[in-house]
C-alpha cells in the first residue's frame, strides 16, 4: 500500500519595499532630468552670448590709420539682432523658473517632507504587518494588509513597490488556493517589473508563477517559469532565491516520477543553501531528498535525509516542518517492518499536527498508525494459526 509520504511544498518568494528609499530615487530621477535640461539650457544661453559678442565686434569698423573705431553705444549694434538680446532675456527666465520648479519639487517628493513621511511610513506599516500576517497563517488579515499598502503606494507613484506588493498580494491568493486572482496579480506585478527594470523583482514573480502553475499540476507552464527565474536570479546573484527555485525545479521533475533529474537538481539546490545558510530551505531540501530515496527503495538513504531534515527542522523552530518529517520517517520504518519506531515517530508526528493545526496531516497520520494496528493484528493472527 502506498503511504502517504509529506513533501516541502514550492517556495514563493515575498517581495519587501522601503518606501523611503522608493521616493529618493524618485527625487534622484528628477534631479538627474532637470540638470540634463539645465546644462543644455546653459549651453544654449553661452552661444547666444557669443554670437552677441561676434556681432558686436563685426559690427566695429576700421578707421584709416588701422584702428578699431567702436559705435558709442551697444544698442547700436545689437538693434539689428534683437533675438540675440531676447534669447538671452528668455534664457535667464527659463532656467530661474526651472531651478524654482526642481527646488519646489524636491520639496514636495523628499522623504523628509511630513506629508511624504507618514505616508510612506503607514504604506510601510501596512506592509510589514501584512507579512506577519501571512507567516502567521492569517491570509485574510494578510490581505486587507497588502491592498491597503497598495493604496498608497499608487498614489505615491511607487510602481516598484507597487509591483511587489501585487506580487505579495498573488502568494495571499495562491495561499488560499485562489489561482485566477494569483496569476492576475503575478501578471500584474511582472509586467510592472519589467517596465522598471527590477530583474530580481521579474526573477520572484516568474518564481511564483511557476509555484502557482505547480500548484494546479500544469507542470509544463510551471517548468517554463522556473527556468526563466533561474537565468535570472543567476544574472542578479541571488544565491538564495536561485537555490529556492532549483528546489521548485525539482519537486516539477518530482511530482511526474522522474527521480534521477528531481535528485540532481534538489542536490544542487541543497549546496546553495547550505553555502547561504538558509537552514529552513536546507531541511526543506534534505527532506524533499529523502522523498526520493524512498521512492526508489533506499531506504537507509531516505532515513538518513529525514534524520538530518528534523534536527535542523527542531533547530530553527519548524514545527509544520518537523511534523512532516516525523511522519516521512514513520512510513520509512513501516515500510521495513520495524512497528515500534514507526509508532513512535507517528505519535510524535500527531502531536505536532494537533498543536499546528494541520488537519490533512493529522487524518494521514491517523491513517498510519491504523494501517499499523491492522498489520499487527493480521501478523499476530497468522502466527496464532501457525502454532495451532
Amino acid at each position: 500500500m502506498l503511504k502517504w509520504r509529506i513533501k516541502m511544498k514550492a517556495k514563493n518568494d515575498i517581495r519587501s519595499f522601503d518606501s523611503s528609499q522608493r521616493i529618493t530615487e524618485i527625487s534622484n530621477r528628477w534631479f538627474f532630468a532637470f540638470s540634463c535640461i539645465y546644462l543644455i539650457l546653459a549651453g544654449f544661453l553661452s552661444v547666444c552670448a557669443y554670437v552677441a559678442v561676434k556681432r558686436v565686434h563685426s559690427s566695429a569698423r576700421e578707421d584709416e590709420g588701422g584702428r578699431l573705431r567702436h559705435a558709442p553705444r551697444l544698442r547700436q549694434h545689437l538693434r539689428w539682432r534683437p533675438w540675440a538680446l531676447a534669447g538671452l532675456v528668455g534664457g535667464v527666465l527659463i532656467v530661474c523658473l526651472l531651478l524654482v520648479g526642481f527646488f519646489a519639487l524636491a520639496v514636495s517628493i523628499s522623504p523628509n517632507s511630513p506629508d511624504n513621511s507618514s505616508i510612506m511610513s503607514e504604506a510601510n506599516v501596512f506592509h510589514a504587518k501584512g507579512v506577519e500576517a501571512y507567516n502567521r497563517g492569517q491570509n485574510r488579515e494578510a490581505l486587507s494588509y497588502f491592498q491597503q499598502a497598495l493604496v498608497i503606494i499608487r498614489e505615491v507613484g511607487d510602481r516598484a513597490g507597487e509591483g511587489a506588493t501585487l506580487n505579495n498580494i498573488g502568494i495571499v491568493y495562491k495561499s488560499q488556493g485562489l489561482y485566477e486572482p494569483a496569476l492576475e496579480n503575478y501578471v500584474q506585478a511582472l509586467v510592472i517589473f519589467r517596465e522598471v527594470g527590477d530583474r530580481a523583482g521579474e526573477g520572484a514573480t516568474l518564481n511564483n508563477l511557476g509555484v502557482a502553475y505547480k500548484s494546479q499540476g500544469l507542470y509544463k507552464p510551471a517548468l517554463s517559469y522556473f527556468q526563466q527565474a533561474l537565468v535570472i536570479k543567476r544574472e542578479v546573484g541571488d544565491r538564495a532565491g536561485e537555490g529556492t527555485t532549483l528546489d521548485n525545479i525539482g519537486l516539477v521533475y518530482w511530482n511526474q516520477s522522474l527521480d534521477e533529474r528531481a535528485l540532481n537538481y534538489f542536490q544542487q539546490a541543497l549546496m546553495i543553501r547550505r553555502e547561504v545558510g538558509n537552514r529552513a530551505g536546507e531541511a526543506d531540501t534534505l527532506n524533499n531528498i529523502g522523498n526520493v530515496y524512498w521512492s526508489q527503495s533506499m531506504y537507509e538513504s531516505a532515513l538518513e535525509n529525514y534524520v538530518q531534515a528534523l534536527v535542523i527542522f527542531r533547530e530553527v523552530g519548524d514545527r509544520a516542518g518537523e511534523g512532516a518529517t516525523l511522519n516521512n520517517l514513520g512510513v520509512v520504518y513501516e515500510r521495513q517492518g520495524l512497528y515500534k519506531p514507526a509508532l513512535e515517530s507517528y505519535n510524535k508526528a500527531l502531536v505536532i499536527a494537533r498543536d499546528t493545526g494541520n488537519k490533512l496531516l493529522e487524518e494521514s497520520i491517523l491513517d498510519n498508525i491504523k494501517d499499523i494496528h491492522h498489520q499487527e493484528a493480521r501478523n499476530h493472527l497468522n502466527l496464532s494459526k501457525s502454532w495451532s
